[in-house]
């Protein structure tokens, strides 16, 4: 289905003739085709068709003359193609100073967007309540902006994801992988972070890792209200690779969150699990956890910023850069534009793994 579907009659005729400007079928300087035979082609009004025109005037795509019509811009050359993208995020923009990674990402999107003549609107999603449950735009409100494509940051819902596919334009799926949906996918490279990370674990001795993270991706379906991590599986996953790789017995457990992907969350499914598996003696997390006072002596690899290695027990750390996954990403939008039916690309960024100074770093 197509995002037109969802637009006024005028966008959409908005929308033809700015790709056939921008396609180079109209020629800059030259004088566009009368109203009335757009009015006639299209089977509209003088009016809808003049409605249309104004909008492209106001992109400076057309200029106007006195009782000589619609003229492409001199200027218009058929290698410009400003575009006009959307930026969908559950966090607000009031609170982006609360997440620094996040704004650093939406900076680096603006600058670079703006360095090549489009434009980025921020934001067009908002949380809808506390404990995980968004309410996103729907693809009839999006297709109200008459987007050129839409950047997703920091979105964990596939079901979500299928619906803004009707939207028929380009879909760039930062932070997550979805790829299989036929959305392009820049996200960070989680299985072979936690395989290195757990690879410290096993190399100073301890063989009952415990990997706490989610909530654990649901079935599609259920996907529509729950918030959820997808990159747990794939934590998990290295844990396991790393253990099977091991030259001795290295057992993974696993203790997931059940809502809600955090710190308070993970403490609390960590704490339930290690009372009732002593064997545990190691810990690979989302993030550094305190944990209860009898288990605080427990070693912990974790993913977060290198000023997490000061900790006494923490012996690695995997940090990611969100400047480098907005590069990246911006770098197969603008192929996406040129090939717009090329194979949908699925990239994994590294991730710098850092080690406590005791510890030699891990091949």
């Amino acid at each position: 289905m197509s995002n037109s579907n969802y637009l006024p009659q005028y966008m959409r005729i908005y929308q033809s003739v700015r790709n056939d400007i921008i396609d180079g079928h109209f020629e800059p300087g030259k004088k566009l085709p009368s109203i009335r035979s757009f009015s006639k082609q299209w089977k509209v009004s003088n009016i809808t068709i003049i409605k249309a025109f104004e909008k492209l005037k106001e992109d400076e795509l057309v200029t106007t003359s006195e009782r000589s019509g619609f003229f492409v811009s001199p200027r218009m050359q058929r290698q410009v193609s400003p575009k006009k993208i959307g930026f969908l995020s559950p966090v607000p923009a009031e609170n982006l100073h609360k997440m620094p990674h996040i704004q650093d990402a939406v900076g680096h999107l603006q600058l670079s967007l703006r360095n090549d003549g489009h434009y980025l609107s921020v934001h067009l999603a908002r949380w809808h309540q506390s404990g995980g449950i968004h309410s996103y735009l729907s693809p009839e409100a999006i297709s109200d902006y008459g987007l050129d494509a839409v950047i997703l940051l920091y979105l964990y819902n596939f079901h979500y994801f299928s619906s803004l596919t009707e939207l028929g334009i380009p879909i760039l799926a930062l932070d997550v992988d979805a790829s299989f949906l036929g959305i392009d996918s820049v996200f960070f490279d989680n299985t072979t972070a936690s395989m290195q990370m757990c690879n410290a674990l096993i190399d100073e001795g301890y063989s009952n890792i415990l990997f706490v993270g989610g909530p654990r991706p649901h079935v599609l379906g259920q996907q529509k209200k729950v918030y959820y991590d997808p990159a747990a599986a794939q934590r998990e996953d290295g844990c396991h690779l790393a253990a099977a790789a091991a030259d001795r017995n290295v057992t993974i457990h696993t203790a997931y969150s059940q809502q809600n992907r955090g710190g308070g969350e993970w403490v609390k499914a960590a704490n339930a699990y290690l009372n009732e598996h002593p064997e545990v003696d190691a810990v690979l997390s989302e993030s550094y956890l305190k944990l209860a006072d009898k288990f605080s002596h427990l070693k912990q690899v974790t993913f977060g910023g290198p000023e997490t290695l000061k900790k006494d027990n923490v012996l690695a750390t995997a940090a990611v850069d969100y400047a480098d996954l907005s590069e990246h990403g911006l770098s197969i939008l603008k192929q996406r534009f040129e090939q717009p039916y090329a194979p949908t690309v699925r990239h994994a960024v590294p991730t710098q793994i850092s080690y406590a100074k005791q510890l030699e770093p891990v091949n």
